[in-house]
């Protein structure tokens, strides 16, 4: 079992809370926290842990911003930070209505912005 398996399996609360523990810690564990000791979080893996938390309904928006923080620490520059920080405020539940609007406005200036956008910032 991979890491990105792990990650691309949780699907309630108790999933998303071991992910933010796996993130805090730096280590994998299982349900009964047992050290997985073969498993190493990369950077990426930290990546992709950041956009299941930001897709979560439970945590709160302040935690959200704090452990988002710290991956701005661990990996401070280059794309996998812009692309991260541009999908955790998509995915943030309290933005869809206003990304939604976004992607479908014939607002001049929103027609603007999004011709301006590449692959990844959508």
């Amino acid at each position: 079992m991979t890491v990105e398996y792990l990650l691309g399996n949780a699907r309630n609360d108790d999933h998303i809370n071991m992910i933010v523990q796996w993130f805090k810690n730096g280590v994998i564990s299982n349900t009964k926290g047992e050290l997985l000791d073969k498993v190493e979080i990369s950077k990426k893996h930290k990546h992709t842990m950041m956009e299941r938390i930001w897709s979560s309904l439970k945590i709160e928006l302040k935690e959200k911003e704090a452990l988002l923080a710290e991956l701005e620490k661990i990996d401070p520059e280059g794309d996998w930070l812009s692309n991260t920080k541009r999908f955790c405020e998509a995915a943030h539940p309290a933005n869809k209505e206003k990304f939604w609007k976004f992607y479908f406005s014939q607002d001049a200036k929103d027609l603007e912005e999004i011709e301006k956008w590449g692959l990844y910032d959508y």
